[in-house]
């Protein structure tokens, strides 16, 4: 059988034939000898990158994926008035957005529209100045909303008298 698979076979190719091992001839030991050495060269060069990009991912993972920092331990400290304040006006916001508006998309454009209405309705109130960049998708104006926060500038800037320094001559 070993004779016919490196004789006559059509779909032998002769560069497959130097991958296998096919003889007529008892395998001694010095055929045996040569042919693991092949084999093991060719298995170490075929694995070795698979084993290198394995063994970097086991390495490099944990480094790259790691939180900095150290995690908190224990119950929470208790919120303060401001933090219980800003609780309920963000859970305020978020059952508006998500639970009455709902889904915003493209093929929601109603809901779409009246989220972009609320959010600059509630940046304006808290003291933004809102502007809208609009596009076009499917043929209907869509807009990205744009908040300043609008600091004190002062109108005159105070100004600083130029040192200066003098030379005397000795």
């Amino acid at each position: 059988m070993l004779w016919r698979l490196r004789r006559g076979l059509p779909i032998m190719r002769p560069w497959i034939a130097q991958y296998c091992y096919f003889s007529t001839e008892k395998m001694n030991s010095r055929n045996r000898i040569h042919y693991l050495r092949d084999f093991s060269r060719r298995l170490f060069w075929f694995l070795s990158p698979w084993l290198a990009l394995i063994g970097g991912a086991i390495v490099l993972i944990p480094i790259t994926t790691q939180m900095p920092g150290r995690s908190h331990e224990g119950p929470a400290p208790p919120l303060t008035d401001t933090e219980l304040v800003l609780r309920g006006r963000l859970r305020s916001h978020v059952d508006q957005l998500a639970g009455h508006i709902g889904e915003r998309n493209m093929r929601r454009y109603n809901a779409l529209q009246e989220a972009a209405r609320y959010i600059e309705e509630q940046l304006i109130t808290a003291g933004y100045s809102v502007t809208s960049e609009t596009y076009q998708v499917d043929d209907k104006p869509v807009r990205n909303l744009v908040a300043f926060l609008q600091t004190a500038i002062p109108t005159t800037t105070p100004r600083r008298t130029p040192r200066t320094r003098s030379i005397s001559t000795l």
